[in-house]
């Protein structure tokens, strides 16, 4: 390679040997003279192979003359007529950097690390070591600042043992090679056709082009200062960094965000990437299609006061494949920006094809989520932490998906958390075909009760593997929506409801509810579910810590199946559901069963209750539905009575009989008892009371007796 060519190209101009190491061009100077032009060779500008004497004195590169192109430099001062200006062309003179010739080879990158010798410039055959990055000319840099130079084992290689103020940085395409932006739009040294190479864009490559050619900017199009008649155009690849259009974490608000903006709108970029962990202050920024925006794990941090949402189309939207990931969005609500309706995360209209996977939205007044009309929807691995304030009518949202007479469809959520909000967690509203799984709600509290998941008028949805826990309203709230299956949920400290099932505009119902594999615990409200307005409905392996209740009157839910379900309530006198005709109860167990005795005792199953020595127990079945008495029908079942001296476990029995007590009040008929006694038994006396329809036990034992008891049952309506 050493034969083929030098620094000024003259073998297309002038015979040269490999003794040679110089060419000079003699200039007689006009008067006033500035710019002068050489026809005898070509240099390489910025690499210092050019010298100019006027007049036999060396003159001072800088201060005396500058470089202008390949074929051409300029005086500072003017020259006076008759001068004599030499041009020469040098290899090998001090500062000289070959960029596209050198004698030494090597095999690697580490060679480069290592080597000591006095060469400027090495070539590298790096594809022959597993991680190099190709072959590739390296020049030395010298003279920075302890830790200036990082080795990356790709663009830049600081040499072994070395304190980073030193270090060989990769040549590409033969290009100039600039430390900052500014410094190439204030360079003398460049001319149209060059190619530069800037260090704090990103490593990036620019074209050198005539500015009268393009509309400049001030991150991808760059006006020249120093020549201002050329402009630098960024070469945009698919996948670009987005340091290369001028964003950094010190840089303004305004600039980041403008950096951001111009990435999207390049239509030849569709990745961004951005440099891990960093925190990049920015503006609002209208999300543009065909874009995807890789943090890395760095933050985007809503500037004070912006109130705006940090991604927002206006309302108008109509576009597609939008995605951000892997990183943090920052909403700032503590830096001023706290208005109702205008302050988010991203906020899209009639979006297809958006994804968000691995992001967390912090700070964030009002939603985090804003997606209306958008349809191809998937959101994985999203975190809505920290956000909304306690006040009346102000509130935030992790999600809001919503028609608005857009529709909004074919929706996959998988990982969706929201915690620590004064607000809400996910609002379906309007959507058609919804699969969302492994969703988690905690600590949700907000003035007028926080909900966790609201399903409203949506078509078709699975909704599985749920924990909420402490949401203070109702932790799931599903209203006219069609053909919705809510499974594997675990509801902890409602601070209302667990779970509603209603209308939101009339005269839509619930239709073809399936819950199944439910359960809640430490539910604060008087019911752990309110079931209305629904039509064919089901209910499987559920557990209910409270009572639940039902609809009545003209709107009556109808064909509701339970099955499988435990209901810790007091039968016939709260949970209304079990009493009424339109559901078909298979296995329900009430497990908080309490019934009244006449000195005003009561009896809980699960629990021991003392009863007083010819103290009497009324076993209530009339069957209280929404306060009145079953007009027709009757009940039958089993009671399982455990009791025993309340000061001697050896004198107690267990009792069992069927019984059937019709809702006419003319008939409460029993069966023989059957007594599995100890050595002493203890027994009650129990009767049929048909106008009172109830069953009556009666201490008859002569002692106070310690008792249980179990009321099995089924409805003929």
């Amino acid at each position: 390679m050493a034969g083929e060519a030098n620094i000024w190209n003259p073998r297309t101009l002038v015979a040269i040997s490999a003794d040679t190491k110089s060419v000079e061009e003699k200039i007689t100077a006009a008067a006033a003279q500035t710019l002068f032009t050489i026809t005898d060779f070509i240099y390489v500008v910025g690499t210092g192979a050019l010298e100019i004497h006027k007049n036999g004195l060396l003159l001072t590169k800088g201060t005396d003359w500058v470089e202008q192109t390949g074929t051409t430099f300029a005086l500072v001062a003017p020259a006076t007529a008759g001068d004599i200006v030499v041009a020469s062309g040098h290899v090998g003179i001090t500062g000289a950097v070959d960029v596209r010739d050198t004698d030494i080879y090597v095999t690697n990158y580490q060679a480069i690390r290592d080597y000591a010798g006095t060469e400027s410039t090495l070539y590298s055959q790096g594809q022959v070591t597993a991680g190099d990055g190709g072959e590739h000319f390296f020049q030395e840099k010298t003279g920075a600042a302890p830790g200036t130079y990082v080795d990356d084992g790709n663009k830049v290689l600081v040499p072994t043992g070395g304190d980073g103020s030193a270090g060989w940085i990769r040549t590409a395409d033969h290009s100039t090679e600039f430390v900052t932006l500014a410094s190439a739009i204030a360079s003398l040294q460049i001319s149209a056709g060059d190619v530069i190479v800037v260090a704090d864009r990103g490593w990036s490559k620019w074209d050198v082009v005539l500015a009268s050619t393009v509309t400049t900017n001030t991150y991808n199009i760059v006006q020249a200062v120093g020549k201002p008649l050329l402009a630098f155009v960024l070469r945009v690849k698919s996948t670009t960094h987005i340091a290369e259009w001028g964003a950094s974490a010190g840089a303004s608000a305004a600039t980041n965000a403008g950096a951001i903006q111009a990435a999207m709108t390049s239509v030849l970029c569709t990745v961004i990437e951005f440099t891990p962990v960093i925190t990049y202050i920015v503006a609002a920024m209208v999300p543009i299609s065909y874009n995807t925006l890789n943090l890395n794990g760095a933050t985007l941090f809503l500037a004070d006061n912006t109130l705006a949402p940090m991604f927002f189309d206006g309302g108008v939207g109509v576009a597609s494949d939008f995605s951000v990931n892997d990183g943090i969005l920052d909403c700032n609500q503590a830096g001023g920006n706290k208005n109702i309706n205008v302050v988010g995360g991203i906020w899209l209209t009639t979006f297809d094809r958006i994804s968000f996977t691995d992001l967390k939205i912090i700070n964030c007044y009002r939603v985090g989520l804003s997606l209306i009309g958008c349809s191809y929807i998937n959101i994985k691995n999203y975190r809505f932490e920290d956000s909304g304030i306690d006040l009346a009518a102000h509130f935030a949202y992790g999600l809001e998906l919503t028609a608005f007479g857009n529709v909004t469809r074919y929706i996959n959520i998988d990982g969706f958390s929201v915690s620590n909000v004064a607000g809400y967690g996910m609002h379906l509203y309007g959507c058609t075909d919804v699969y969302a799984q492994n969703l988690n709600f905690f600590n949700l509290d907000f003035a007028s009760g926080s909900i966790g998941i609201t399903v409203t008028e949506v078509l078709r949805g699975v909704i599985k593997n749920v924990s909420a826990n402490l949401v203070s309203g109702d932790s799931i709230e599903i209203n006219d929506s069609e053909d919705i299956e809510l499974t594997n949920c675990r509801v902890a400290s409602a601070g209302n409801r667990a779970l509603l099932l209603g209308q939101n505009t009339a005269p839509f119902y619930n239709k073809r509810i399936k819950v199944t594999n439910f359960e809640s615990v430490s539910t604060g409200g008087a019911f752990a579910a309110a079931i209305s307005h629904c039509q064919d409905a089901t209910f499987e392996n559920i557990i209910w810590d409270k009572k639940i209740t039902s609809d009545s009157g003209a709107t009556l839910s109808k064909n509701m199946h339970m099955s499988n379900v435990d209901i810790n309530d007091v039968f016939g006198a709260s949970s209304n559901i079990a009493t009424q005709g339109r559901f078909d109860l298979r296995d329900i167990r009430f497990t908080d069963y309490t019934v009244k005795e006449l000195s005003d005792t009561s009896l809980v199953i699960g629990l021991k209750a003392t009863v007083a020595n010819a103290g009497v127990l009324n076993l209530p079945i009339e069957l209280i539905a929404a306060g009145q008495l079953l007009a027709s029908g009757a009940v039958a079942g089993t009671l399982d009575i455990n009791s025993k001296f309340t000061s001697s476990a050896t004198q107690g029995s267990h009792q069992k009989l069927d019984f059937l007590v019709n809702s006419a009040g003319t008939a409460a008929n029993l069966s023989p008892s059957i007594d599995v006694a100890n050595a002493v038994s203890r027994v009650f006396t129990v009767t049929g009371d048909a106008a009172g329809k109830q069953l009556v036990m009666t201490n008859s034992s002569g002692v106070d007796l310690l008792t249980t008891v179990e009321l099995r049952f089924t409805l003929f309506a």
